[in-house]
């Protein structure tokens, strides 16, 4: 601790109102007895090793109301809790996905089709993204 507060008083800047050599702010420390400074070290010490052995055991993170499951250091499953029962439930990832990639799909053919375009002018993409929605047995 010493020598941090030599450093911080080497890295001050100069202040014409503070005590010291050389008109710099002064850390003190000489105040701080030796068994005050190893006793919340070691503490300190105790509660990293706690902190990262509880980690390492919960296998999963509630943020936000939402459990995320994370036994490999990889989010697994994705859980909810219900608003009406309060249990959780979680929806496989094949399911969710696909819903979410048929509606991004709806969301960009209806942009696409509320695009004008000039007179005479073939519309923009908008026939490309109906045919492959089309081919893929979508519909927006």
């Amino acid at each position: 601790l010493r020598c941090l507060a030599d450093f911080c008083n080497t890295l001050s800047p100069p202040s014409s109102t503070s005590k010291g050599s050389g008109g710099r702010r002064m850390v003190e420390v000489n105040h701080i007895s030796f068994w005050h400074l190893l006793f919340p070290t070691l503490l300190q010490n105790v509660i990293v090793v706690l902190g990262y052995l509880c980690t390492k055991v919960d296998t999963s993170i509630t943020w936000a109301g939402i459990r995320f499951s994370c036994p490999n250091g990889r989010v697994e499953s994705i859980h909810r809790q219900d608003a009406c029962t309060g249990e959780w439930y979680t929806v496989p990832r094949e399911t969710t996905l696909a819903a979410a990639t048929r509606e991004s799909a709806r969301c960009a053919a209806e942009r696409l089709a509320t695009t004008s375009s000039a007179p005479g002018e073939p519309p923009p993409v908008e026939s490309a993204a109906s045919a492959l929605l089309r081919r893929r047995g979508l519909s927006y």
